[in-house]
This record gives C-alpha cells, sequence and structure tokens, in this order.
C-alpha cells in the first residue's frame, strides 16, 4: 500500500466521489443483509401457518423495494468509484507524459522505448483496476464481513463460532499468496516491456531486415521473448490459481460445519428454520467478502506493482533545468557570445571542442562547416542546452545561458536536428509544430521556402 502514497493529492481531489461512493456501497451492503431477515420472517410464518396470500404478497414487497433500493445505489458507487479511477488515471497519464518531456536526452538512451510505452499502457491500465476494482473489493471485504457476522452473531453466536473456524487460515494464505502475486506480476510486466520494444524494433527496422534477409531471424526473436511473456504469465496464474480454490475450499468448509451444526439446532428447536434458513443466507453472502479478498490481494498487488515501476519514472529528474539563478526573461534577441567554450568527451579524451570564441551579431547569419564528428551538432546541443555547456562560456543577449529559462532559451531559437519525424497528424500540423497560432499563409509560405 505504500506505492498508492503518490496518489495522496489524486484522492484529496476526488474526495467528494469517493466519500459518496463509498457511503452508496455502505448502504447497498446494509441493504442486502436484510433481505434474509424478510425471508427468516416469512418462512416462520409459514411453518406456522400465521400468513396469508396477503401477507406474502408484503413479504414479496419488501424484497422488491429492497432490491430497487440495492439496484440504484450499486449504479451510484459503480459511477462515482469508477469515475474516480478513471480521472485518476488520466491525471496519471498526464503526469506521466509531462514528466518523460522534462528528462534529459540521456534517460532516453539508456530507457527502452517500449518500456516506456508499457509503463504508459500496461502499467496505468494495472493502477486504475487497483483504484477501481481492488478499492471496491478492498471495502466490500472488510464492511460486508463485518456486518455479516454481526447479523449472524445475532442469530447464534455458539453457530457463528462454528463458522468462522477456517477464517484464520485464510489471513495466513492471504499474506503468503500476496507477496508472491506482487513479485510474479511485476516480473511478468518487465517481460512485456521487453516484448513491446522487440516488437517496436522489428516494425521500426523492417527495411533493414527485409534488406538482409532477416525475417526468420528476426520472427524467431519475438518468438523466444513471446515464450517467455506466456511462461511468465503462467506463472502469475499459477499462483492465483492456487490461491482462489483454497479460500473457496475454507468457505464451503465453514458452510459444512454450519449444515450439521445449524441442522441439530433446529432439531433440537434451539433456533427456528427461518433462522437457520437466514444463517445459512449470511454465510452465503460471507463467501462473497472471502472470495473478494482475494481478487482485492490480487488486483491491488498488480497495481502496487505497475505502481512501483512508475514511481521509478517519477523519481528520475531531468539533468538539465532551470537553476537558482535563472531571472524572467522575454523572447531573445539574438546575440550570441561564445567565451572560451570547451566541451570534453564522456571518456575524459581530447575534447569535441576546445576553447571556442565566437561573436554573433543580432541579425547577422553564421555558417559552420567542418568534417563530421567536428562538432557541429554538439555545439548547436549546446546553445538550446540539450548539452549542458560550462559556466560563463555561453552568453545570449550579454546574459549568461544558465540565467536564462529554458522555456524562453528554446522558445527563441528555431532548431533543426538531423533526425527526420513526422507526427501523426497532417502536413499542416507538422509544419506549424512549434508555432501552432500561424496562419494559412504563414504554413503555406514555410513550405515554400523548405
Amino acid at each position: 500500500m505504500k506505492s498508492f502514497k503518490t496518489l495522496k493529492d489524486d484522492f484529496i481531489k476526488n474526495r467528494w466521489r469517493i466519500a459518496i461512493g463509498l457511503l452508496a456501497l455502505l448502504m447497498v451492503d446494509v441493504l442486502q443483509l436484510f433481505i434474509p431477515r424478510v425471508i427468516k420472517h416469512a418462512i416462520d410464518d409459514l411453518t406456522t401457518g400465521a400468513v396469508s396470500s396477503s401477507g406474502l404478497l408484503v413479504y414479496a414487497g419488501e424484497v422488491l423495494i429492497l432490491a430497487l433500493a440495492i439496484g440504484g445505489l450499486r449504479y451510484v458507487w459503480r459511477y462515482l468509484l469508477m469515475g474516480v479511477a478513471r480521472r485518476i488515471e488520466r491525471a496519471l497519464r498526464d503526469r506521466l507524459f509531462s514528466h518523460l518531456q522534462s528528462l534529459s536526452p540521456s534517460y532516453f538512451i539508456r530507457s527502452k522505448i517500449g518500456d516506456l510505452m508499457a509503463h504508459a499502457t500496461n502499467d496505468i491500465e494495472a493502477v486504475r483496476m487497483s483504484l477501481a476494482m481492488g478499492l471496491v473489493f478492498l471495502v466490500d471485504t472488510v464492511i460486508l464481513g463485518l456486518l455479516t457476522l454481526s447479523f449472524m452473531i445475532y442469530i447464534h453466536p455458539g453457530l457463528t463460532f462454528y463458522a468462522v473456524l477456517p477464517m484464520p487460515l485464510i489471513t495466513v494464505i492471504t499474506v503468503f499468496f500476496s507477496r508472491l502475486i506482487h513479485e510474479r506480476f511485476e516480473t511478468l510486466q518487465k517481460t512485456f516491456s521487453s516484448l513491446t520494444e522487440r516488437v517496436r524494433e522489428s516494425i521500426a527496422g523492417i527495411r533493414v531486415v527485409r534488406a538482409y534477409v532477416q525475417e526468420d531471424v528476426e520472427s524467431e526473436k519475438l518468438s523466444t521473448i513471446s515464450r517467455e511473456y506466456i511462461r511468465k504469465n503462467l506463472d502469475v496464474t499459477r499462483v492465483w490459481g492456487m490461491f482462489f480454490p483454497l479460500i473457496l475450499l475454507l468457505s464451503n468448509f465453514s458452510l459444512a460445519i454450519v449444515l450439521y451444526a445449524g441442522g441439530r439446532l433446529t432439531i433440537l428447536q434451539a433456533i427456528s428454520t427461518g433462522d437457520f434458513v437466514a444463517f445459512m443466507s449470511y454465510l452465503g453472502i460471507l463467501a462473497w467478502p472471502m472470495m473478494a479478498l482475494g481478487w482485492a490481494i490480487n488486483v491491488m498487488q498488480r497495481g502496487g506493482a505497475s505502481l512501483d515501476r512508475l514511481n521509478r519514472i517519477f523519481a528520475e529528474t531531468p539533468e538539465i533545468s532551470d537553476g537558482p539563478e535563472t531571472i524572467p526573461c522575454g523572447p531573445l534577441k539574438g546575440k550570441i557570445e561564445i567565451r572560451g567554450l570547451t566541451y570534453p568527451w564522456k571518456n575524459g579524451a581530447n575534447p569535441i571542442l576546445q576553447d571556442i570564441h565566437l561573436t554573433v551579431r543580432e541579425g547577422e547569419k553564421l555558417v559552420i562547416v567542418g568534417r563530421t564528428g567536428s562538432g557541429k551538432t554538439v555545439l548547436c546541443n549546446l546553445l538550446v542546452r540539450i548539452l549542458e555547456p560550462s559556466g560563463g562560456s555561453l552568453f545570449f543577449d550579454g546574459m549568461e545561458v544558465h540565467r536564462v529559462p529554458l522555456s524562453a532559451l528554446r522558445g527563441s531559437i528555431a532548431y533543426v536536428p538531423q533526425d527526420t519525424f513526422l507526427f501523426s497528424d497532417t502536413l499542416r500540423e507538422n509544419i506549424a509544430l512549434g508555432k501552432p497560432d500561424a496562419s494559412d499563409q504563414e504554413v503555406e509560405d514555410a513550405a515554400r521556402t523548405a
């Protein structure tokens, strides 16, 4: 549950929806416990012959009214609680995307695109499921379980004691299996990331694959990862497959105990026939929280494992960001000064750029040429701080580059990288990427100029 602390602000923002949804869920749990009471009185009256057809119609009407109320309130909690889960899903995805955009290029060099795609889809979906159904199952288990036990104790405390004998075993089994599910699901998500990355690489490099007749090799690589993904899925299924039947076995064990002990009490007239039927109904209702506990643990552990993976991304900080020395400023006018700029290789060998001095005045044009690897691209990346220049070496309009906000710096520079990329949008939107409010004439002029 520690993983979900990062969603605290989202819970606070949606606190009223959550509160009303949980209240509706509580009312559903309470109301459905009154149906066995109505049936109990009807059976007792039938046994003694103290009920007429009109009396049975009254009992049937009470059950119908309770059913309608339960149906309406169930709609309310499903709409509110599942709606909150969807809202948090959207906020989490937006937050992830915004955070990824703030990270430095080095993060994307060491991270697989397929892994990031899995975070944005599979992991967020698992978190949503844990918030929607996991929360409901967990609350339902506690509230409905305790209320049902209260009604059972009211009928006969001793019989209730026998009915709950298997429950300590359920707690032990739940703690044991929850750890296994969490570990195995996190491993499964990592395998899914590898599978996604393998597919992405194969599609992105399809021309190279065909040119070198590597279709069979790529197919075998994908098949290998697919088999591994299936195996990891089966590992999770194997644990989950053992957990659910064990819970159901203990539930049926309680049913057998109550059938024998409760039947004897009815024969001895310690409880009425209606009480016995109501008690059996409550035991059937109690079976749901026992089974829901398994669903809740499974869904919550899956969501927790996925949120752990997302939290590791949120813990990443950009290597290049605005510092305390940054001062607000408007668009830059265009004067660039480079004073003794030196930029080393990462391995500490001879620097790519060494002791560069240069001044470009506002409105002046400058072309820099050089052989491959001479540092032209590195210089451009330093100007927009995609790479970090050393302090006191780069100035814009007389201001040291670290004092200029990144938004103002990059918003004032038109940067055309070597790599070509088209977004899945219209040509107009691609041309107007840096100026979304550009007029049609401006877009056409830019296209003709290019």
